[in-house]
């Protein structure tokens, strides 16, 4: 019944973000996941947060029922929560990350699209997202499709041997 009932709530919300408050900064100090939380709240955008286990089911559930992803730096800049988004076909806002070098290609605005670090463009880009059905799918689906090309067991399996120069 719990797993059911978060499905349904997963699929009236626009927003998913999973994790915690307490860590993200980036070097400025910014807190980019409390802060993406409380400038979409402010916007009045139907928020999924998740701040405590919710099981792999309810997870993915609300991730693949969102329209958006939100994805915050973590720990590092890039996040387990990245490939999960692309992968369910959500479109995701990410810190920056563009600098960094994917084997996979992915590329901002193309797969992806990521906030300023002083977060100075994510109203414009969130309501872009929500009101722009098009853009929001053809980047989401862009992304899925990629990530199918890029993980499959063969090409994980040449990108493993790929890295060590065989």
């Amino acid at each position: 019944a719990i797993r059911a009932a978060s499905r349904r709530t997963a699929i009236k919300k626009d927003v998913f973000f999973y994790g915690r408050n307490s860590c993200g900064r980036n070097p400025s100090g910014l807190n980019h996941r409390v802060e993406m939380i409380r400038m979409a709240n402010k916007l009045g955008v139907k928020t999924a947060c998740a701040f405590r286990r919710i099981g792999p089911g309810g997870y993915y559930a609300h991730l693949a029922g969102a329209k958006v992803a939100l994805c915050p730096r973590g720990i590092g800049e890039w996040t387990n929560r990245h490939p999960e988004a692309l992968r369910a076909g959500t479109f995701v806002i990410s810190s920056p990350i563009s600098h960094l070098e994917f084997s996979t290609g992915w590329k901002k605005g193309v797969h992806y699209e990521e906030v300023s670090e002083d977060l100075s463009d994510f109203e414009e880009l969130i309501r872009r997202a929500l009101n722009d059905e098009p853009y929001r799918r053809r980047i989401a689906d862009a992304a899925r499709i990629n990530y199918a090309k890029q993980f499959t067991p063969v090409r994980m399996y040449e990108m493993t041997w790929d890295k060590v120069g065989l």
